[in-house]
C-alpha cells in the first residue's frame, strides 16, 4: 500500500524552507547594519574621550606637568558603568611616556603614522577597543609628535549587540509564526476545490457518468476536472459499446440457436434413417454457422478501440505476416478451386501494430473474398510501397459490391441484399475496427472495369524503428 501524504504539509514545507532562508539572510543583514552603526557610535564616543584627554595632557604639559591625568580628572573622563577605560602616551618610536603601562602600544599600519585610527587589543586579559590619535606636545627640545591612546573594554558593546540581536530575531520569529499560520489557512483555502471535487465524486452512484460540474474552479483543478470528465466519457463509451455488443450478440445468436434447437428436437423424433441423417447434416451446418458467428463476435469484442488501447504494439514485418496468413488460408480456397496467391516485390514492410489483430483483419478480408468469389475464381493478396506508406490489398474477381452499399458493409451485421453466401455480417466491421486502431485507412474500389472488388489498407512506414536483422 502506497504511503499517503498531505499536500498542505508538503506545500508548507516547500514554502517554509525558502522563508527561513529569507528571514535568516534578512536578520543577518539587519544585525550587521546595526552593529556597524553601533560601532560607529561607540568609536565616536571613544574618540571624544581621547580628544578630551589629549587637550588636558597638552595643557598640563605646557604647565611643565607630567603626562599623567590627575585622579579626579581621570575619574571624570575615564569612567563607565559597565566598562573599564585606559589611556597611555607613546612617542613615534613606541616608547612609553605616561598613562597606563598595561595598555600596549598600538603600532600604526602603513599610511597611518599621521592619522587617527582604531584597533583591537588586550589589557589584563580583556578585549578592548583602542583609538590612537596623533598630537603635538611641548618638550625641552621643542614640539614633539606623540600618540595618545584611549581604550575601553567591550562589555557594553557586547551587551547592546545581544540586545540588538534579540530585538531583530523576536519580531522575525513572530513574523515567521504569523506567516506559517497564514500559509496554513491559505493553502487550505486554495485546496478547497479538491475537497469539493471529492464530495462531488463521493456522492455519485456507479452508474452516474455525467460530467463533473464545479463552480469557481481554479485553473490547476480545472485541468483535473477535465481529465476526470474525459475519463467519464471514455468509460461511458466503453459501457455503451459493451451494451451494444451484448444486445447485438443476443439478437444475432437467438435465431441460429433456435434453429439448432428446432432441428435437434426434430431429429429426436425422426425414425427414418435417411431423414435422420439429413437432419443431423442440417444441425452440423447450423452449428458451424453458429460457431463462426461466435468466433466473429469474440474477434469483434477484442477489436474494440477501448480494448486495443491496452495492447502494446510493436514494429513488425507486414510482408511476412501477409504471406503467412495467405498460406494458411489456402485450405479454404482449394475446395472451391480458387487461385489464392500473394504478390509483393518488397523485402520487408515494417509497420507498427499487433500481429494477432492484423492476422485476424487480413483473414477476414481473404475469407470474404473467397466466400464471394465464383468457383474457379482468383483472389490475390498484394503489398506495395506508395510514397511513405505501405498498401496492403485483397482483390477478387467476384460480383463486387455496389457503390451505394460500400459504406454500409462496414456496419455490424449488415449484409448486401441478394447475397447467397452465408455469413454473419461482421467480417468487414472487424476489419474497420482493427484498421482504425492501427491508424490505417481503407479504400474499396472495383478490381477491373469488368467487376470484382479490391479492398486496400494504407499503413504508415515505421522502417526507421525496425529491428536489426542479422545473419
Amino acid at each position: 500500500m502506497k504511503s499517503r501524504f498531505s499536500v498542505r504539509r508538503q506545500l508548507l514545507k516547500w514554502l517554509l524552507l525558502p522563508l527561513l532562508i529569507l528571514i535568516a539572510v534578512d536578520s543577518t543583514i539587519l544585525y550587521r547594519i546595526s552593529l556597524h552603526f553601533l560601532r560607529k557610535a561607540f568609536d565616536h564616543a571613544l574618540y571624544e574621550t581621547a580628544y578630551d584627554v589629549s587637550q588636558i595632557l597638552i595643557q598640563d604639559r605646557l604647565n611643565n606637568a607630567q603626562l599623567e591625568l590627575k585622579p579626579e580628572v581621570r575619574d571624570m573622563l575615564l569612567s563607565s558603568q559597565q566598562d573599564v577605560m585606559y589611556y597611555s602616551v607613546y612617542d613615534q618610536q613606541g616608547h612609553f611616556m605616561g598613562g597606563d603601562h598595561a595598555l600596549p602600544y598600538l603600532k600604526p599600519l602603513s599610511g597611518q603614522h599621521k592619522t587617527l585610527y582604531y584597533g583591537a587589543g588586550q589589557v589584563s586579559g580583556h578585549d578592548v577597543r583602542v583609538v590612537s590619535m596623533p598630537v603635538v606636545i611641548a618638550t625641552e627640545e621643542g614640539n614633539a609628535p606623540v600618540r595618545i591612546q584611549v581604550a575601553e573594554t567591550r562589555n557594553q558593546r557586547q551587551h547592546l549587540a545581544s540586545q540588538i540581536l534579540l530585538g531583530i530575531l523576536i519580531p522575525q520569529l513572530l513574523l515567521l509564526l504569523v506567516a506559517v499560520l497564514l500559509m496554513w489557512f491559505g493553502i487550505g483555502r486554495g485546496l478547497r476545490p479538491l475537497w469539493d471535487l471529492h464530495a462531488a465524486l463521493a456522492q455519485r452512484t456507479p452508474r452516474d457518468l455525467s460530467p463533473v460540474q464545479l463552480t469557481q474552479v481554479p485553473e490547476e483543478v480545472s485541468m483535473l476536472v477535465e481529465s476526470i470528465n474525459q475519463l467519464m466519457q471514455q468509460v461511458q463509451r466503453l459501457l455503451e459499446s459493451q451494451n451494444r455488443f451484448i444486445a447485438d450478440a443476443a439478437h444475432q445468436l437467438r435465431t441460429p440457436l433456435a434453429g439448432v434447437m428446432a432441428q435437434t428436437e426434430l431429429a429426436q423424433y425422426e425414425t427414418n434413417p435417411d431423414a435422420l441423417q439429413k437432419s443431423l447434416g442440417n444441425i452440423a451446418i447450423s452449428t458451424e454457422r453458429l460457431v463462426h458467428m461466435v468466433n466473429q463476435l469474440l474477434i469483434l469484442a477484442r477489436a474494440e478501440p477501448e480494448v486495443m488501447q491496452a495492447i502494446q504494439m510493436h514494429v513488425l514485418d507486414l510482408r511476412a505476416l501477409a504471406q503467412h496468413v495467405t498460406g494458411d488460408l489456402i485450405s479454404l480456397a482449394l475446395p472451391r478451386n480458387i487461385d489464392l496467391g500473394f504478390e509483393s516485390e518488397l523485402a520487408h514492410a515494417w509497420v507498427l501494430g499487433d500481429a494477432t489483430s492484423l492476422e485476424e483483419m487480413l483473414s477476414n478480408l481473404v475469407d470474404n473474398a473467397i466466400r464471394y468469389s465464383d468457383e474457379g475464381g482468383r483472389v490475390t493478396v498484394s503489398l506495395l510501397r506508395d510514397g511513405e506508406s505501405f498498401v496492403l490489398s485483397v482483390e477478387d474477381d467476384g460480383p463486387g459490391i455496389p457503390e451505394d452499399e460500400r459504406e454500409k458493409v462496414f456496419e455490424r451485421f449488415h449484409r448486401v441484399i441478394g447475397t447467397k453466401q452465408p455469413g454473419s455480417g461482421l467480417g468487414l466491421a472487424i476489419v474497420l475496427e482493427i484498421a482504425q486502431v492501427h491508424g490505417a485507412t481503407i479504400q474499396m474500389q472495383d478490381a477491373t472495369p469488368e467487376g470484382g472488388l479490391r479492398i486496400s489498407l494504407r499503413f504508415a512506414d515505421h522502417g526507421a524503428d525496425a529491428p536489426v536483422i542479422t545473419g
